[in-house]
């Protein structure tokens, strides 16, 4: 039986995420694996992965926030903001006050502007950061705006401390840490990282590689429906004539659908649900051609949804 589904596995330290992807290959005996958001070899945590049907999704959960938990040591620096690259002590740093330390991580919450770390995927002039950094070569890319919704410390015991902090996609946690050394005049580095949660996928719920290995029944019993996955998009009903106009990639008008009960902007995504509940696929709204001038108020009758992803 084909697997379609979801699946929120908990990434043990040491293994890329393409390496649980190929594991995860194996065990289900398909080549339809696919993550929705790189974690770090160091990293442990929610690697959110698509199987099947799931990967034609895999685009709409992709920007989700996130929550992870980190420890962080002052006065230590590296080329990598983390601990897998040589350290390096910083001769003379000062040891910061708790107070200091608290006043520092808080100045990071909100919309910041980030240098993503010199071992890191980004590209600049078409190759990646990293390979620059292998050969040695130093190149500063332009800053990126990211949002830090919250950060909260645990604890801290010099030189470490550890936070929890909710952040936006893009957001890299080496490059929080270096920045809050650098805060501080003393350097740091990240020591440890454990992503606990994507959007609504929460560590709680997710799978440990090693029970999948050892028990793969259970990648088909721990599956999340396409639907369920995407609860965080609104959904439409479908009337049983239209149903093949998602089939075909046509347009839906108003006349096609139940009254979605609420109202959606243009250019918002939206589930495609049949009339006993089934996903159809998802569908973006947009105006007609001739109405994109109107107003607001009217907006909801001039709304049709045209399909992007079709599932059934």
């Amino acid at each position: 039986m084909a697997l379609n589904g979801i699946l929120n596995i908990d990434k043990p330290q040491g293994l890329t995420s393409h390496d649980v992807v190929d594991e995860v290959r194996k065990l289900t005996g398909t080549r339809q694996v696919g993550h929705t958001g790189t974690l770090d070899p160091m990293a442990t945590g929610v690697l959110v992965l698509c199987i099947g049907r799931g990967t034609k999704i895999a685009q709409y959960l992709v920007g989700l926030d996130k929550e992870y938990e980190a420890e962080i040591m002052f006065g230590v620096v590296t080329s990598t903001y983390d601990a897998t690259s040589e350290k390096h002590v910083v001769e003379g740093a000062r040891v910061p006050e708790p107070d200091a330390v608290e006043a520092a991580i808080q100045n990071f919450v909100g919309d910041i502007l980030q240098i993503p770390p010199p071992y890191s995927a980004v590209k600049v002039k078409g190759k990646r950061l990293y390979e620059y950094a292998r050969q040695g070569l130093r190149v500063k890319p332009k800053g990126r705006r990211v949002k830090i919704n919250s950060i909260n410390l645990l604890s801290y015991a010099h030189p470490y401390a550890r936070f929890v902090a909710s952040v936006g996609s893009g957001t890299y946690i080496r490059s929080l840490c270096h920045d809050i050394g650098q805060a501080l005049e003393c350097g740091a580095h990240l020591t440890a990282l454990r992503r606990t949660r994507v959007g609504y996928f929460f560590i709680k719920d997710a799978l440990p590689l090693a029970k999948c290995k050892a028990h793969p029944e259970l990648i088909g019993s721990n599956l999340i429906s396409l639907n369920k996955a995407l609860s965080h998009l609104p959904a439409i009903t479908v009337c049983g004539h239209a149903a093949g106009k998602v089939k075909n990639g046509r347009l839906l008008h108003l006349q096609d659908v139940r009254s979605p009960g609420q109202q959606i902007g243009q250019g918002f995504f939206v589930r495609l649900l049949s009339e006993r509940g089934e996903l159809l696929g998802l569908a973006k709204s947009e105006l007609m051609a001739e109405e994109r001038g109107a107003q607001d108020s009217a907006q909801l009758q001039n709304m049709v949804f045209k399909p992007r992803t079709v599932l059934c």
